[in-house]
């Protein structure tokens, strides 16, 4: 693996320093940038909280339920990215960044009770129970929560691109394939009764140690303002490339089709 690391990032650099061709075109041959990427989140998102019991007489659980479509709050993420210019305006890029987000749901606080019905006609034997003939059941809306909530975690990444430059102006163009571990999903939920009261503040941790993957699409334009700095604005869409999944004992929780969309800005320096 260090071997086949130290492959990927040294040869593009022996390439391009050999390459004439790069040189006439004066292309950069590696660009080192840092950005921030302001960005916004639309995906389908199920949450459930649910607490337990059971007894000999009846089953009975308090849970809450959220199933919609989620618009993220924006977020203001760091990213490293370095690319490797190549003849004929190809490059290879790579980097990796911190990754946030943040949304809040409301969902309604349910409690559920489940009677059983015994037959009065059995007698039970030692050790057994009477014959249970039916139940009832039965909901009340104890209230409500609100949930703000913050998925947070890092991405690597790494794909190919075109990149142009005119005079002091640069033009790329990338995609890139991105990894995306989750470290930390955390919430701090405010519980309602039903006259608006708020009743107590908790917080809990529901996600960590999680992979997403993601299909990134993005354009920029950097202009060359001193020496080999240069300032730098973009457009990024992303997809992921699966459904992401955490369960506990208590929270289940299920993003899909998540979009994400950036606008970035930052400085790259460039090395000849």
């Amino acid at each position: 693996l260090m071997k086949f690391t130290l492959l990927f990032v040294f040869f593009p650099l022996f390439l391009v320093s050999q390459n004439r061709d790069s040189l006439a075109n004066l292309h950069y041959k590696v660009r080192f940038s840092i950005q921030g990427k302001y960005t916004a989140t639309q995906f389908d998102c199920y949450m459930r909280y649910e607490v337990q019991d059971s007894y000999k007489t009846h089953n009975s659980s308090q849970y809450s339920v959220f199933n919609g479509k989620i618009n993220s709050e924006h977020t203001f993420n760091p990213e490293l990215k370095i690319d490797f210019e190549l003849p004929l305006w190809l490059k290879l890029t790579c980097g990796v960044n911190y990754n946030s987000t943040k949304f809040n749901i409301q969902s309604d606080q349910v409690f559920y009770l489940e009677q059983y019905i015994y037959d009065p006609n059995s007698t039970p034997g030692s050790g057994s129970s009477p014959d249970v003939i039916g139940s009832v059941i039965t909901y009340d809306t104890l209230g409500y929560n609100k949930d703000a909530i913050e998925i947070s975690g890092f991405n690597t990444f790494t794909g190919l691109g075109l990149s142009k430059q005119y005079k002091r102006f640069n033009f790329d163009i990338d995609y890139c394939f991105s990894i995306n571990r989750i470290t930390n999903g955390f919430a701090v939920r405010k519980i309602y009764d039903n006259n608006n009261t708020l009743e107590k503040t908790e917080a809990y941790n529901f996600m960590s140690n999680n992979l997403s993957f993601a299909h990134n699409f993005s354009t920029s334009i950097s202009y060359r303002f001193y020496k080999n700095i240069s300032f730098k604005l973009g457009f990024q869409y992303s997809k992921n490339d699966r459904d992401v999944v955490n369960s506990s004992y208590q929270h289940y929780a299920q993003f899909k089709r998540a979009k994400y969309q950036s606008v970035f800005a930052g400085f790259a320096v460039s090395f000849l």
